[in-house]
């Protein structure tokens, strides 16, 4: 019979179980969505945490230079790209208030960093909707798919902060070494084509 493996928090070690029944799996399920819902919720909180520290200038009160010198203190344990995504995500909050919570909190993360760019593009509520509603109802490839015009090449997400010589930012599209940059267990270590949305975080 298959087992169902269960990490108990108090131990390093990996307890199994016999499969679990239909209502067990149901149950889990429902926790499972609740979660991806909460942690959406925190990504939001901490954007605008970020937004707030950035903009009153709380780096400076600490001692550092810039907000980027204090967002890459290792103690930080957030890293630059991801808090300009964290602020970005919180500041197209007020276009998803329409939304209820189920679907405004309900497409996670990597799927909210494809349509980031299309959501930023448009105050419109009905298209704002049917937006997010493609998101939850695809994964994140098929996303990607359809977030471009073109040919069908491999698109990356419009992350913020991404930094390398090879990007400028004026540049809608460039060609870009994934395994030049860490990438290359995501795309095979293929050259890939990105489309990069670069917003002016300075400080």
């Amino acid at each position: 019979m298959p087992k169902q493996s269960i990490i108990k928090p108090e131990s390093s070690t990996v307890e199994l179980h016999d499969a679990l029944t239909t209502e067990q799996a149901f149950a889990i399920e429902q926790k499972i969505k609740h979660l991806a819902v909460q942690s959406m919720q925190k990504i939001y909180e901490m954007g605008e945490a970020l937004i707030t520290f950035k903009e009153g200038l709380g780096y400076k009160a600490l001692g550092y230079n810039t907000f980027d010198e204090w967002v890459s203190q290792p103690d930080i344990a957030i890293g630059r790209t991801s808090a300009f995504c964290y602020m970005r995500l919180r500041r197209i909050l007020p276009k998803l208030t329409h939304l209820p919570p189920e679907v405004r909190c309900g497409v996670y993360y990597k799927k909210m960093l494809v349509i980031l760019p299309k959501l930023e593009q448009t105050d419109d509520p009905d298209e704002i909707s049917e937006i997010m509603h493609t998101a939850l109802t695809n994964s994140v490839s098929n996303l990607k798919a359809l977030s471009h015009d073109g040919p069908p090449e491999m698109y990356g997400s419009a992350v913020m902060g991404v930094e390398s010589d090879k990007l400028t930012l004026n540049e809608p599209k460039v060609n870009y070494d994934a395994s030049q940059e860490g990438l290359a267990d995501s795309f095979g270590g293929k050259k890939v084509k990105f489309k990069i949305t670069v917003m002016e975080e300075e400080t």
